[in-house]
């Protein structure tokens, strides 16, 4: 799962980077950070020593803006979310802790705001979008090509962070992100499990990143 949501990056930006290559007016973001995932559980056990949580991960992406007006730029982002489940279990059962790591593809469309102060600058983003899930359907048997889903969930999510430009204006990004799910996306079941998990896909994170302008080829192209 990890290789096809990585695989997918690398497509998209492949992609992109030929078409901004020639047209120029467009910026490429490349991210990365920490994240905070939010869930619900169901416990099936009055055991109070048996908890889950989801501790701290990473997600990676990639972001395509080009510029509407002044001071507007439409987004379209795809990334690759973690979200990593702990499982404590009961006292006396003869397990430990479990973790399990999901991985998610999202991808969204947005709208980002800017204010440029020179050498810097400010955004806040409002992005649209679907979160994607694969998993394998255990009601069905063993894991195999037949028996994997496609579970979706529509996302809203909102980021604002800071730029920092260098003289051919790319530029360092920071920026914080919120993300709200709003479909179930974790499907599959642990056995032995004490807990039904429902998973949309919210999180909170931290990212960091490296902004590419393309106009920088283009002005390059027309000197030559």
């Amino acid at each position: 799962m990890k290789n096809f949501h990585i695989c997918i990056l690398f497509v998209l930006g492949f992609i992109g980077s030929t078409e901004l290559y020639a047209q120029g007016k467009f910026n490429l973001e490349l991210y990365g950070g920490g994240n905070q995932s939010f869930f619900e559980a169901e416990k099936l056990t009055t055991d109070p020593s048996a908890t889950i949580q989801s501790p701290l991960d990473f997600h990676l992406g990639v972001n395509f803006l080009t510029r509407m007006a002044a001071r507007w730029q439409l987004s379209v982002q795809a990334e690759w979310l973690r979200v990593p489940f702990s499982e404590n279990y009961p006292e006396g059962s003869g397990f430990g802790k479990s973790i399990i790591g999901e991985e998610y593809g999202v991808y969204a469309l947005g709208a980002r705001y800017n204010w440029d102060k020179g050498e810097y600058g400010f955004f806040i983003q409002p992005s649209i979008g679907v979160a994607t899930n694969r998993y394998f359907d255990t009601h069905q048997g063993a894991q195999s090509a037949e028996n994997q889903k496609l579970a979706l969930s529509p996302v809203f999510r909102t980021e604002a962070g800071i730029k920092l430009y260098n003289k051919r204006n790319n530029y360092f990004v920071f920026g914080v992100r919120q993300q709200f799910g709003v479909s179930n996306l974790y499907r599959e079941k642990w056995e032995g499990s004490n807990f039904n998990v429902n998973n949309r896909g919210s999180y909170l994170g931290l990212f960091m990143g490296y902004g590419i302008n393309f106009d920088n080829w283009s002005k390059r192209k027309h000197i030559q």
